[in-house]
C-alpha cells in the first residue's frame, strides 16, 4: 500500500494497494490486481478503481501468477505531463527470452479517475546496470 498525491484536485490524497494474488479480470490466477482508492477529506473512499491485466486502462501483458500489484510506489510527475507516475512490480511476470518467470516493473501513469493513461514494462534486461 503506499499515499499517491492527489489525482482528481480535491485535495486529498489517494491510496494504492496491491494485492499480488488477485484473480484479474481475464481470470488469470494470481495475475495480480491494483485498487487505485480516491478518497474524501473525511478518509472515506468515493471511488476505487481496479487496474489489472485488461481492466482500467493498463495494457500491460501479465499473465497467471504474474503477481503484479507488488509494492507499488509514487514517483509524482516524472515525464512532465501533468499524471502521476506509479512503480508496481509484478515479481513472476515471464520472460519470454530467459524461458522464465524473472518478473517485471511497470510505470503506470495515471488519469485524475485513477484508471491508467499509460504504462511502461521493464524485465531484467531493462534493468540491468
Amino acid at each position: 500500500m503506499a499515499r499517491v498525491p492527489d489525482l482528481d484536485g480535491d485535495g486529498t490524497p489517494e491510496l494504492a494497494v496491491g494485492a499480488p494474488f488477485a484473480q484479474a479480470a481475464t481470470g488469470n490466477a494470481n495475475s495480480g490486481v491494483l485498487w487505485i482508492l480516491r478518497l474524501i477529506p473525511d478518509g472515506f473512499v468515493k471511488a476505487e478503481p481496479r487496474v489489472s491485466q485488461g481492466e482500467g486502462g493498463f495494457l500491460g501483458a501479465t499473465g497467471n501468477s504474474s503477481i503484479f500489484g507488488a509494492e507499488p510506489t509514487p514517483l509524482g510527475d516524472i515525464d512532465g505531463d501533468g499524471r502521476q507516475e506509479l512503480a508496481v512490480g509484478a515479481t513472476r511476470t515471464f520472460d519470454f527470452v530467459a524461458n522464465d518467470f524473472k518478473g517485471a516493473l511497470y510505470i503506470l501513469s495515471l488519469n485524475p479517475d485513477g484508471s491508467v493513461a499509460n504504462d511502461w514494462q521493464f524485465g531484467p534486461a531493462e534493468l540491468a546496470p
